[in-house]
């Protein structure tokens, strides 16, 4: 998975990755339902998360460079 996020402030790292893997084991999501992702950042959590149970995502961030990168990850 290729994703675009920002060169100064926050950028995802392992403890997004060890977050996912948490919930990829211990949670279970049905196509029928949705996710949420608040304070998405890229969208990395989220975007994996769907990939993964195959749900619907929705993703918030306070910043707009944020809420523009999740959608071109996505």
């Amino acid at each position: 998975m290729k994703l675009f996020q920002l060169k100064d402030g926050y950028r995802y790292n392992s403890d997004s990755l060890f977050l996912w893997d948490f919930a990829r084991k211990n949670c279970s999501f049905k196509a029928s339902q949705s996710l949420l992702d608040v304070g998405c950042g890229c969208g990395i959590l989220g975007l994996l998360l769907a990939r993964d149970f195959n749900c619907a995502l929705s993703c918030i961030d306070i910043q707009p460079q944020n809420c523009e990168l999740a959608q071109i990850n996505a």
